[in-house]
């Protein structure tokens, strides 16, 4: 039986939450029944997960887009596309943009498109002309990462549009460990730990205000940043001000997640916007209590009460409220670890997210196939 072809393609391998997922189903889907294959339109830059491609040999092949529009990556994935000769074509981010007329024009069978953030912010009006288009006219199926993205996606490309909602999982087996090392952690210390990128959205302002509230009270308490980006010195003087230096650390971009996750006592995120983070799955995999925003699909994944503690966005008094009743109280941190753990084990491990994408592609070639014979 011949398998089935599915090409992905995706901006880049950088550090985000659509680059992880790809990731993980390029590692996890049945080679038995299926040939996969990556397209990243840029270059490599070194991260981690392009090292982790490299050292798991998984099959990714890296174009050599110009940063802006450029029309030269329209015509080298519809090379790849001819050669290869995908029955899927599977699409992330705004890579959509480039693979809708490649598609078109060779007539790939099955075409998805993944929709990881809040639709309004996920591309700019051109690119959603675009995936308008795509949507309503370019046969492309959306798959959201949550339920409120796909009713967004409804509500802007067409209440009628044919969806489909596919969880974000993770490999939950790489985060039920206890740290080979702690090289940073303190005896008798609490530590919050918040993992994003130093961008305005996740709102490190209001974590470090809010931090600050906390450790006042509890002088034992410690902030752990995992991370870079454009924002980092103005957080980094915002420390220096509030004379934070020996509380909040910066630990930069990490390839050992799991082993920090492992060390930290309470997950952290207080984002403006989210669609649905990746990181708070690894947290909870990682039996850690949940403090989060209310936002996006935060509270499909977070039940309050029961794996942590959600707060209106924006209020660092209910932000402090939150993290101060966790730091106090081991026995609930505990009991809400143990329940965050098995709920992202039983609802968001990648294994489930991997069959339920091989299923979709199967269900979808079957109807090519049948409306094919009875034309």
């Amino acid at each position: 039986m011949r398998k089935i072809k599915v090409l992905y393609i995706i901006p880049s391998f950088g550090t985000g939450g659509a680059e992880r997922l790809l990731v993980d189903i390029l590692e996890n889907i049945d080679r038995s029944i299926f040939q996969p294959f990556a397209i990243s339109l840029y270059p490599p830059q070194g991260g981690p997960y392009e090292k982790e491609i490299s050292a798991k040999n998984l099959p990714v092949m890296f174009l050599r887009k110009r940063k802006g529009p450029d029309l030269g990556t329209v015509l080298d994935i519809h090379r790849v596309i001819r050669l290869f000769k995908p029955d899927v074509v599977h699409t992330h981010l705004y890579a959509l943009y480039y693979t809708i007329l490649p598609m078109l024009i060779n007539q790939v069978p099955v075409r998805i498109h993944t929709v990881h953030s809040k639709p309004l912010y996920e591309v700019p009006l051109p690119g959603k002309i675009i995936h308008w288009f795509a949507f309503r006219f370019g046969k492309v199926l959306p798959v959201s990462v949550a339920k409120i993205i796909d009713r967004e996606v409804r509500s802007i490309y067409g209440k009628k549009l044919k969806t489909k909602v596919i969880y974000c999982g993770i490999n939950s087996a790489k985060f039920i460990q206890r740290p080979i090392q702690q090289p940073f952690k303190r005896s008798n210390s609490v530590v919050i730990l918040h993992i994003g990128s130093f961008i305005p959205v996740k709102n490190h302002k209001l974590l470090i205000e809010a931090f600050s509230n906390v450790e006042k009270l509890i002088p034992q308490t410690f902030l752990w940043l995992v991370g870079d980006g454009a924002e980092r010195p103005k957080i980094e003087e915002m420390v220096k001000s509030k004379q934070l230096m020996g509380k909040v650390r910066f630990l930069g971009i990490r390839s050992d997640i799991p082993n920090i996750l492992a060390q930290a006592d309470i997950f952290v995120l207080c984002s403006n916007s989210e669609a649905f983070p990746v990181s708070i799955l690894e947290a909870m995999a990682s039996g850690l209590p949940v403090i989060a925003t209310a936002v996006g699909g935060v509270p499909e994944a977070v039940i309050d009460g029961e794996t942590g503690i959600l707060v209106p966005p924006n209020n660092p008094e209910a932000l402090s409220k939150a993290m101060l009743k966790l730091t106090t109280n081991p026995t609930l941190r505990q009991q809400m670890g143990m329940n965050a753990r098995q709920r992202a084990i039983s609802l968001f491990d990648i294994n489930q997210t991997v069959r339920e994408y091989e299923r979709l592609y199967i269900e979808e070639l079957d109807k090519v196939v049948k409306k094919s014979t009875r034309g």
